[in-house]
């Protein structure tokens, strides 16, 4: 085990999550302590009058010291396996004032760190082009049209990972970063399988570490595909007033 000393937040860090005005503010606070604790209508705005959230003596020192976003740092930079803040547990605060004994939110900064590292790759549409059969109005005929392909097979859904999700990946992801990368099926029967030669064949190219993994079956916790539908469908019978027994 190796212990890490959290280090003094950059003010960008400190606004991830918290608004610049309440940020400055606590900074400022804590330069003319005698003075700002003067201004109670400014400490009630920013609920630092609360009978859990009392200014002290170091209270912007504390809220630097962000143990939970070097935590993330060190995950993302694949410096640490395993990262434990023992500081943590800092989740109430909002975004514009203090809550619940907690000034700001350690646990919300942490995320968007580790959030840096999961950037939109693309959206790849299951179609193709095919020459128009007749003329119309709107084009002659032989001009490609995009059509939508109607049988998804193994074969179609090998040919699109291989050759447009591994090189957009491969284009797009951070330097020094080069897996295990995993890219998440449900459990279709048109999916490939994890040991496809031929992906894992494109999917170690360039010293990349490319896999496939398949959601666990009927659990809506953890089935990031579907946690949309279930979430929807939950909201709308509440909508509806629908009480499930």
């Amino acid at each position: 085990m190796k212990t890490v000393i959290p280090y003094t937040a950059k003010p960008e860090e400190m606004q991830m999550f918290h608004s610049k005005e309440y940020m400055e503010y606590l900074s400022k606070f804590a330069l003319n302590m005698l003075q700002y604790r003067k201004n109670h209508n400014e400490l009630k705005r920013f609920h630092l009058l609360n009978f859990d959230c009392h200014v002290f003596e170091g209270l912007f020192e504390v809220c630097e010291t962000r143990g939970f976003i070097g935590a993330a740092q060190m995950l993302n930079r694949q410096k640490m396996n395993i990262v434990i803040n023992w500081a943590s547990g800092l989740h109430y605060a909002k975004k514009t004032y203090a809550s619940r004994f907690c000034y700001v939110d350690n646990i919300v900064a942490g995320i968007l760190e580790l959030l840096t590292m999961y950037k939109e790759i693309d959206i790849f549409p299951l179609t193709t082009l095919e020459p128009a059969k007749h003329s119309s109005k709107n084009r002659v005929a032989e001009t490609l049209e995009t059509k939508p392909i109607l049988s998804i097979t193994k074969d179609v859904t090998s040919s699109w990972l291989i050759q447009k999700v591994l090189p957009a990946i491969i284009a797009r992801w951070p330097q020094g970063h080069m897996g295990p990368i995993y890219i998440q099926q449900d459990n279709v029967k048109p999916h490939i399988g994890v040991d496809d030669v031929e992906f894992l064949q494109e999917a170690s190219r360039d010293e990349f570490d490319i896999r496939i993994r398949f959601q666990p079956p009927n659990s809506p916790d953890l089935n990031v595909l579907d946690l949309g539908f279930f979430s929807c469908n939950s909201i709308s019978s509440r909508a509806r007033g629908v009480r499930k027994h």
